[in-house]
């Protein structure tokens, strides 16, 4: 079993200095505060109003931090890749490759997916990922899990209905991620 974490990016606050020596408050003082229905509700894009009106006034009135969304570190997962599915993704064309990195990245942040379809015969949590290109690509994953996005399978869909090897190849890792994830909880 190959399992391969990548670690969330670093998360904080977009700072835009004016003056050196300035006075303002640091992103070490801010980020502890902002844990709860302020950093889960700020979804928007940088700098969009979804998150300027997420954000406290605190924040928006000092001129020293530029109006950006600030997620807690707690809202952004790790991805575990199970097996070959990293390798799978990266055999992908770069269009379906960009289209894949976009959605994975919306589900690490805790959103859905645009196009995702449920694989309840998989496992319960199993989501689909549809990549429309000039050919169809997917990628399984399980978000369900509060530590930790396992991505279970990546393959490129030549027929209508999706292969009965994909899916067990899925059902096999849906496995090697529920015991990975048993074994990590017993070391903590």
């Amino acid at each position: 079993m190959i399992v391969r974490k990548a670690k969330p990016p670093l998360i904080g606050i977009s700072i835009r200095r004016r003056a050196i020596g300035e006075h303002c408050r640091s992103s070490q003082e801010l980020l502890p505060r902002l844990d709860g229905p302020q950093a889960a509700s700020c979804t928007g894009s940088q700098g969009s109003d979804e998150c300027r009106r997420a954000c406290p006034p605190r924040l928006r009135s000092c001129k020293r931090y530029t109006p950006t969304c600030i997620l807690a570190p707690c809202l952004i997962r790790y991805f575990v890749w199970i097996g070959a599915s990293f390798e799978d993704l990266r055999d992908f064309p770069p269009e379906a490759r960009r289209a894949a990195g976009y959605e994975l990245r919306r589900i690490q942040r805790g959103l859905m997916p645009t196009d995702w379809k449920p694989l309840p015969n998989v496992g319960s949590g199993v989501n689909e990922i549809r990549i429309h290109t000039h050919v169809e690509h997917r990628v399984m994953y399980v978000a369900k899990f509060e530590e930790a996005v396992y991505v279970l399978h990546a393959f490129e869909k030549k027929s209508r209905q999706t292969r009965d090897t994909d899916l067990n190849l899925a059902r096999e890792r849906l496995k090697q991620a529920e015991t990975l994830r048993r074994e990590e909880r017993r070391s903590r």
